[in-house]
């Protein structure tokens, strides 16, 4: 599931495909996975803070 970005993509591609993605999971995803996402990315950005 873990993708690399490349750094030649811009913050507004970058903000778009989040956002559409964002929606689509939202009308498919059952509670219990919204929240493991959830838990998943605040664990992804946690790791890149350090």
């Amino acid at each position: 599931m873990q993708q690399k970005v490349s750094g030649k993509v811009s913050q507004s591609e970058k903000r778009r495909f989040i956002q559409e993605t964002g929606k689509n999971y939202q009308r498919k995803a059952s509670n219990r996975e919204r929240q493991e996402l959830e838990d998943y990315i605040v664990e992804q950005l946690q790791q890149y803070k350090k």
